[in-house]
């Protein structure tokens, strides 16, 4: 992996989820804050995540699926990963069987025209009942994209504000995230696939 760009008051959140039925996921997203206590914001990001969203943003995925704890990096170009626990670690939304490579793709988007302004998040490996023939049912997408949308404005209402962003590392710029979308199409994710073989 190539080095990381240096992004001014932009951290790199990594949510580390427990190995289960042989995929073991990781959720990458980026925060902007003018804080430069990275333990600070690490706190901030916990306490927000520790309210009702930690079910709601992963509903799709299975409850034996959970993550004890994040990883918080300063794109700085200098300072250290903070690794954190959890206070309340998400889980998923219900007991079940997965289909190991199959998520439910959010899609974030900015006021950034092109790529540079577009972001995704794999969540999974999903339910098996959460999908069918490839789909995702309204109900579903809709509930997730309430989820994210009421997460982000809890974040930048936070006593430490954090700003949602999508991160360009090619542009080493990143741009506040003003919509979300979960897309009905089911997306593989070719990591998350190899893990299996």
């Amino acid at each position: 992996m190539p080095p990381l760009p240096v992004i001014a008051d932009t951290y790199r959140v990594t949510v580390d989820w427990s190995p289960f039925q042989g995929v073991t996921p990781r959720n990458i997203f980026h925060l902007r804050s003018a804080s430069t206590d990275v333990t600070e914001v690490a706190d901030q990001l916990d306490e927000v995540m520790s309210s009702p969203f930690d079910v709601s943003l992963w509903a799709v995925m299975a409850s034996g699926q959970s993550a004890p704890a994040f990883s918080i990096l300063p794109l700085d170009g200098s300072t250290a990963t903070v690794e954190h626990g959890f206070t309340n670690p998400p889980h998923g939304g219900a007991a079940a069987e997965i289909a190991p490579a199959v998520c439910l793709v959010m899609s974030f988007h900015t006021d950034q025209r092109g790529a540079r302004g577009r972001g995704r998040m794999y969540i999974g490996p999903v339910r098996e009942e959460a999908v069918g023939n490839g789909l995702f049912d309204g109900t579903v997408t809709g509930n997730a994209a309430v989820a994210w949308v009421n997460f982000h404005e809890a974040l930048r209402a936070a006593t430490v504000p954090l700003d949602p962003v999508v991160a360009s590392y090619v542009h080493a710029d990143a741009h506040s995230i003003t919509s979300v979308r979960a897309d009905t199409v089911a997306g593989i994710q070719r990591r998350r696939q190899q893990q299996l073989r």
